[in-house]
Formats: structure tokens, C-alpha cells, sequence
């Protein structure tokens, strides 16, 4: 499913939204890859509107946009400081997880495997408009863009889009660019979000 090197991650804008829904576009062609969608229970939804979502649990199914089929399901447990997020595939195995770091200016999280090898780090700026992807020796090898959506969804929505591209230098592996690709989600998800 990820198998280019950009993709464009749009949130989509909804009014008095409970439930985060995400369409993720091959940026070259402009066609919908993929869409991810929350799976919360309908009393977590109302516990939403009292209870800060960052501080409840999360479970976020990414589909192919062609068959419809579940290829990865992203979960962040409940936690109060540093956040982990796992990620598993269409089997429900892990593929890998990511684990926030404390005190940054702009969010940062390293990114696992499942064997708990770290293989890459995910930095933003002091902005929070921008993270890079760095590998374990410091190479940059993809970059997390946030796009401009236009002055009305920037000031009256917490609707984002973000562009994601993986260096042709990182190896090609289907799992690993799944990974990298899903970090660009998850920073949305983990940092962004806030109500």
C-alpha cells in the first residue's frame, strides 16, 4: 500500500467532530491511498466532550482506500507523560511502536520495531510546523511537513494536513516505510490533537 516516497495526510474537516478521520493521498498523483478512521466506543465519544481526549485511550484503523480492508490499526493507550503508540498489521501483529520523549520544544518520538529496535527518530522544530525523520546515526531520511489549509480551517478548525516524504536513501522495505509513513499520522495524533 505504502510504496512511493510522498504522501499528503489530510484530516478531514468536520464540525463538532468526536472522532478524528484522516485520507492519505499519493502526493504525486493526487489519489487516495489510504484513510484512517478512530474505533471509539460511543461512551467514550460522549466522555469526549467533559474529558480531554489526549487523556483517554485511542485506537485509529488505517484502510486501503481500494478494497476498504484494515492494513493497520495504530492504538496510544491511556498514559499521563510519555506516550507510547503501537502499531500492528492487518493480522493484528506488532509491526512496531513509537514512544514520545519528555520535555521537547517542538515533540519528538523514537520509532521501534517490534523487536524493540530502534530505527529512526522523529524531531520537530521549535514551531511545530515541521519534524524530521532521523536514522539511528543521525541521516535525515524524511520530513513531515505541515501544509497551509487556508485561513478558515486554520483559525476555526483544529482540521491538519501534513505532507510526508521518506529519502530515497532509506531501505525499501514495505514494513519499515509503512512505519515512517504511519509516524507522520501519528503526529497528528500524539501532539496536535487537542480537543
Amino acid at each position: 500500500m505504502f510504496t512511493k516516497n510522498t504522501y499528503l495526510i489530510k484530516e478531514r474537516f468536520e464540525l463538532l467532530k468526536v472522532v478524528d478521520r484522516y485520507d492519505i493521498f499519493d502526493a504525486e498523483t493526487g489519489t487516495l491511498v489510504a484513510y484512517a478512521k478512530e474505533m471509539i466506543p460511543v461512551w467514550k465519544k460522549m466522555l469526549r466532550l467533559l474529558i480531554d481526549k489526549n487523556l483517554m485511550s485511542t485506537t485509529i484503523e488505517i484502510k486501503d482506500a481500494t478494497t476498504e480492508e484494515t492494513r493497520y490499526t495504530l492504538h496510544r493507550p491511556f498514559t499521563f507523560f510519555r506516550k507510547r503508540v503501537e502499531i500492528k498489521d492487518r493480522q493484528g501483529n506488532p509491526l512496531g511502536f513509537f514512544k514520545s520523549r519528555i520535555l521537547t520544544l517542538g515533540g519528538a518520538f523514537d520509532v521501534y520495531t517490534d523487536e524493540n529496535t530502534k530505527i529512526a527518530e522523529v524531531k520537530g522544530s521549535w514551531t511545530g510546523w515541521n519534524f524530521t525523520f532521523k536514522d539511528i546515526q543521525g541521516n535525515e531520511i524524511g520530513l513531515v511537513t505541515k501544509k497551509w489549509a487556508g485561513i478558515g480551517k486554520e483559525f476555526f478548525t483544529t482540521s491538519d494536513n501534513y505532507m510526508v516524504n521518506i529519502s530515497d536513501r532509506f531501505p525499501h522495505n514495505p514494513e519499515m516505510m509503512a512505519l515512517l509513513i504511519i509516524a507522520g499520522l501519528a503526529i497528528d495524533v500524539v501532539y496536535k490533537e487537542k480537543e
